[in-house]
């Protein structure tokens, strides 16, 4: 059977002599793997098309539940511009997180947009690559079906607010074993991100120290949630930059 689907490459694998494996975030299909045969020799059509972070338009053959690319036209390569290492880095990140997506899981294309919409911050530098990386762990973290609670049993009358790794509970202080204190302000940014469109998630204001704050507690919601620590977060937060 022959199918037409647009998707990202997320993930790339060297299989054989010449060929690969890659792993495609798509539109309609969610994630797949494919073959994409010949792809590794220089003079195959397919090589640019297969390249970590390409949004392309994918032709496959379906057969058995097995995938192979017949064509491919490339839409937009990201993270081309100057090989800067830090982006790569996060964009790499995004990749691992994503590819906790369910195969062949169908649904809407929620979290393509969001990797493109991330994608193209990162490469334009639209925003700190710290508040880009916050708003992508805690929309993925919505998609998965545990967007923070944001209640709390207490009233809350301090400027500072404790909030819960584990459901995103909040307290006047802080109580939990897994957590972190956020200002208002933080607080605020974090129901943003969760309940904005994914075009306008990332239009907040606040002060660098709030970002920070957000992307302490975007980081360990994240982790918490996939209950082990991605190799590529480990290789972005050992580059030495400014965010």
């Amino acid at each position: 059977m022959n199918l037409e689907v647009k998707g990202i490459i997320i993930k790339t694998v060297d299989y054989k002599d010449s060929d690969k494996i890659v792993t495609i975030l798509t539109d309609n299909m969610g994630k797949i793997s494919a073959k994409a045969q010949g792809a590794r020799r220089k003079s195959s059509r397919l090589t640019a098309a297969v390249q970590p972070f390409t949004y392309c338009s994918f032709q496959l053959f379906e057969m058995n539940g097995k995938y192979k690319i017949d064509e491919a036209d490339v839409i937009t390569q990201f993270m081309s511009k100057n090989m800067d290492i830090v982006k790569i880095a996060l964009a790499s990140y995004f990749c691992e997180i994503a590819s906790m997506e369910m195969e062949h899981e169908t649904g809407d294309d929620s979290l393509l947009r969001l990797m493109l919409n991330c994608f193209y911050a990162i490469d334009n530098d639209i925003h700190t690559m710290q508040r880009i990386k916050s708003a992508f762990e805690l929309k993925c973290a919505c998609f998965w079906g545990y967007t923070p609670r944001l209640t709390a049993s207490e009233s809350l009358t301090r400027e500072n607010i404790a909030i819960n790794f584990e459901d995103g509970t909040l307290a006047p202080r802080n109580i939990f074993t897994r957590g972190t204190m956020l200002s208002r302000n933080a607080l605020s940014a974090v129901n943003f991100i969760c309940n904005a469109d994914l075009k306008k998630m990332l239009s907040f204001k606040i002060s660098s120290e709030e970002e920070d704050e957000l992307s302490r507690f975007a980081e360990g919601y994240i982790l918490d949630k996939m209950e082990y620590k991605p190799k590529t977060l480990t290789f972005y937060q050992s580059l030495d930059f400014e965010v």
